[in-house]
């Protein structure tokens, strides 16, 4: 599912907390005061120091993030558009990087109840789907020479639509008969066995100190 990779291991549960609340740090924090901004500027720090991405998948990212957030500088403020890409690299280098096996045990230890497992469950396995067809429709085009230039680009929009939505809807069919024929609100599959580590702990509480030290500083700003 994921196209990034993390090189520690984390507690499934531990690990999606922490970088949910690093991601709800770069929300929180008031980037209109320098604090704020400086504390912004230190939160991807601290996810790659403890999710330990890979240089390759980093630098993508960094590509990738100044791809999409760059254009936007000509209409949005500058620390808008810091705060936007800021939280776009902290949650994929963090939550994105646990893989889909860690997030699906992440959401069997969630205290949820046994049906909103199961929703939550089947929103993470149909999202790996839709990435797997994103991917081969895309190299199947890049293939057939559908590179997005010019006129041959709005011919690409225009047709990716056409071609995308059938297939995830084929898909969607596919999983709605195997839900039916075997019945859905089956017991939910237990998590793999996965020790407590002091590192996984002491990820958390820096989590939540930045998460809580944000919130100061929209409190007190």
């Amino acid at each position: 599912m994921m196209l990034w990779k993390s090189h520690r291991s984390w507690h499934p549960l531990f690990g999606l907390l922490s970088g949910l609340a690093l991601t709800a740090a770069c929300l929180v924090l008031p980037v209109s005061s320098f604090d704020g901004q400086v504390i912004l500027v230190v939160l991807p720090v601290v996810a790659v120091v403890l999710y330990l991405p890979s240089p390759h998948g980093l630098f993508r990212l960094v590509v990738l993030t100044l791809a999409i957030y760059g254009p936007t500088l000509l209409v949005l403020p500058g620390v808008t558009v810091l705060q936007g890409a800021i939280t776009t690299m902290v949650g994929v280098t963090s939550v994105g990087m646990l893989g889909y096996p860690a997030l699906h045990d992440a959401v069997v230890y969630l205290p949820l109840p046994g049906i909103v497992k199961l929703l939550l469950l089947q929103i993470l396995h149909q999202a790996s789907i839709l990435f797997r067809e994103t991917g081969k429709i895309r190299q199947a085009m890049a293939v057939r020479g559908a590179l997005p230039r010019g006129f041959s680009g709005w011919q690409f929009l225009h047709a990716l639509p056409r071609v995308w939505i059938p297939r995830v809807v084929f898909k969607a069919n596919r999983v709605a008969h195997a839900l039916e024929v075997r019945g859905y609100g089956m017991p939910i599959p237990r998590p793999q066995s996965r020790q407590l580590e002091t590192v996984d702990v002491a990820g958390l509480v820096v989590s939540v100190a930045a998460l809580c030290v944000a919130g100061a500083l929209r409190w007190i700003l």
